[in-house]
This record gives C-alpha cells, structure tokens and sequence, in this order.
C-alpha cells in the first residue's frame, strides 16, 4: 500500500477518520465498520469543504477580476458555439454567464452534500450517530434532500455575505435564489437517477 503512489492522498482522509473515532462520533457497537468505510466517509465530507474553498476563492476575486474571468468565459463560449457578441447584447450575456456559474457551482455542491449525507447517515457508513450516540438521529430519505439543500442555502447565504466585503462586489438576494436553483437542480438530478435504477431493478427482479 505505501508503495503506491496514491498512498500519501489518503493521509488527510485517514486522519479525519481517525479523529471521528477519537471523538465517539463512530459507535463501532451498532454495526461492523471498516478502515475503508471511514476513509469513504472522510472523503465525502472532503469534497464537500474543497467545494466550498472553491466557492470562497471564486467569490474572493474583487469586481475586477470577477469580470475579467467572466469575460473569458464569455469569448470561450461565444466561438465555441459561434455566438456573435455585440455592444448590444454583451452586458445581457455576461450576465448569463455569472448567473450561470453561480447555478453550476451550487449544482455541484448539492451533488457533494447529498452524497456525504448518505453516506454519513444510510450508506455504507451508517453506523455514525451524533455525539452523543443517539442512533435515533436518522433522517428520512426525504431528510437527506433536505438536509442538503438547508446546507447549500446556508452557504449560499455565507458567500453572498462574504462578497459584500469585497471591492467592487454586491450581495444579492436573488443571487441566493439562484445558487438554491442549483442546488434543487441537482437534487432533482439524484432523484430521478435513484427512481431509473429502482425501476430497472425491479424489472430485473421480475424476469
């Protein structure tokens, strides 16, 4: 194993483990973990906060270097799909652009939440309890969409706050309602991909 070259990539996701079962948020009583179901567990969570860093450093360029990014972007797409940009319509599509990004970062943060959540609470890994190892904490299906989109809406809410402190950026409300767009957008994409592969099992099943 430590002769692999991806052995020091699971340092960080070892450590987090290792302080999850430090901390009693592990009842290895409850049900049979692995070293390995930890390290999923750990890195689920990991890319949620990479995510997020992601997120903050995007929303920490000034207006500036936020609307030189979205001019790239915007020149990118514009000869990749032979888009004409004129004085007329540029403002309109950098706007697209921006509330674009905002959807697509979002979308993916719900992708990265749902799958810590179900990891943490119905996966593999569902042995964890809170703190005080009340296993009755275990939410719903339902719950786990919900917990990721209240997680995503806060941090939404975090971002927005955060860009109000930066030169020549604005804190939106309705930019809020877009980063949770994202977000249901992708939660949407989860379950409709659950209900396919539930039919297709049970179509297997029946044969």
């Amino acid at each position: 194993m430590q002769d692999s070259p991806l052995f020091f990539c699971t340092i960080p996701s070892r450590s987090a483990s290792l302080f999850f079962y430090r901390k009693g948020l592990i009842d290895m009583t409850q049900k049979k973990i692995t070293y390995t179901t930890l390290i999923k567990l750990s890195v689920s969570w990991l890319l949620v906060f990479f995510w997020m860093v992601v997120i903050f450093r995007f929303s920490a360029q000034n207006g500036d270097q936020s609307g030189g990014l979205s001019t790239i972007v915007l020149e990118y797409i514009a000869t990749t799909f032979e888009i004409q940009v004129t004085p007329d319509n540029s403002s309109l599509l950098g706007f697209l652009v921006r509330k674009a990004a905002h959807l697509t970062v979002f979308y993916m943060l719900a992708l990265f939440a749902f799958h810590a959540f179900w990891r943490t609470f119905s996966g593999t890994s569902s042995a964890v309890v809170t703190t005080l190892q009340k296993k009755s904490f275990r939410p719903t299906p339902s719950g786990l969409y919900a917990l990721s989109l209240a997680l995503c809406f806060l941090y939404a809410s975090f971002d927005e706050l955060h860009q109000y402190f930066i030169p020549g950026r604005t804190a939106a409300f309705r930019d809020i309602l877009i980063d949770c767009l994202g977000s249901l957008l992708a939660l949407v994409t989860i379950k409709i991909c659950t209900m396919l592969i539930q039919n297709r099992s049970t179509l297997r099943q029946k044969k």
